[in-house]
């Protein structure tokens, strides 16, 4: 990790502003080797994790790169048309097939279920990258808009049918105007989750709905694996949540019934594993770095998945899993 050190800045909980943070260890940038060390910290009066130093919001860019960042990739050139609307052929096809049955749509995954499970309305996708989840939505009749900073990715999802915006704030976006808000592992890169929350809440509709994923710092991979956890790829990642920080900000923000599980994958343990033995210097892992975007990257988690997947329901059946996949209605006007 060689080069010019970043611009960093303090950082403390924002659930417990006057408590001050304990630091664990150190950690750094796994994905792309970008200078700089971070110092991850817990609230010792909530257990809320964090970057107790951070890039400042110039810095963080280097960590973003858009030709290899995977929130920003996918295919180029006139296949990406023609993927875009066979997949969106597919999820149609699969609405008629599952219509009436909620247990065999959640097997497509949860937004595919979470869309399908009511009537077609609108959703705003923070941090939507080029668009993939949101064509789930449109193509299940959803009115879809998404929030993305990458001009690159915002640009894709634009091509793919979505209004994009760059910035999620409520003067940008219709009060109480969706139906969803969805949140698919965003939260956790936010410097200011809260005011993330509290816009989300202004946006939706009274008995609208908020759904996010986040990693899972109270769960069993992060209790096992500490510094090796590779969810908490520094420093992208500035916020560790756990069940309960993450139901504590939702209600701050004005949500009520917040409903919780916990989801994994066996890509998750595997990359927990490699990191592991990489800092141990066991041949063959000497090299190894958490992959973003390109084949090589894929095609490792999918062995993986294939391998591990038995252990990583093992994990979820426990309710300690990797991730946290909450949701909860606005249900008041909350002033």
């Amino acid at each position: 990790m060689k080069g010019r050190l970043p611009e960093q800045e303090p950082a403390g909980c924002f659930l417990c502003p006057d408590v001050e943070p304990r630091p664990l260890f150190e950690v750094w940038d796994r994905m792309f080797d970008v200078p700089g060390k971070f110092t991850f910290a817990e609230c010792p009066s909530c257990g809320l994790k964090l970057l107790s130093n951070r890039p400042t919001v110039n810095a963080l860019a280097a960590h973003y790169p858009e030709e290899s960042y995977y929130a920003y990739g996918g295919v180029t050139g006139g296949r990406r048309g023609w993927l875009s609307a066979t997949r969106q052929a597919w999820l149609r096809s699969k609405r008629a097939m599952t219509r009436g049955m909620p247990r065999l749509g959640a097997a497509f995954g949860a937004d595919y279920a979470l869309a399908a499970s009511r009537p077609p309305g609108s959703v705003v996708e923070v941090g939507c990258g080029a668009g993939e989840t949101l064509d789930t939505y449109k193509a299940l009749g959803w009115k879809t808009v998404g929030v993305e900073v990458s001009a690159a990715a915002r640009r894709e999802a634009h091509r793919r049918g979505h209004t994009t915006h760059s910035i999620f704030e409520a003067r940008n976006l219709p009060r109480e105007g969706f139906d969803l808000v969805r949140m698919r592992h965003v939260l956790e890169h936010m410097a200011d989750p809260l005011s993330a929350l509290r816009t989300a809440w202004t946006v939706l509709r009274t008995g609208g709905t908020v759904a996010i994923d986040v990693p899972n710092f109270g769960g069993l991979l992060y209790r096992l694996f500490g510094a090796h956890f590779w969810q908490i790829d520094a420093p992208r990642h500035l916020y560790g949540f756990t069940p309960s920080t993450l139901a504590r900000a939702m209600e701050l923000a004005g949500f009520e019934g917040a409903r919780v599980r916990t989801y994994s994958s066996g890509s998750g343990i595997g990359r927990c594993v490699a990191l592991r033995l990489k800092d141990r210097k066991v041949p063959g892992f000497r090299s190894y770095r958490l992959a973003s975007a390109g084949l090589a990257g894929r095609g490792f988690d999918a062995v993986l998945d294939g391998l591990l997947s038995p252990l990583a329901r093992a994990v979820d059946l426990s309710g300690r899993g990797e991730n946290l996949w909450v949701t909860a209605r606005k249900t008041g006007n909350g002033e």
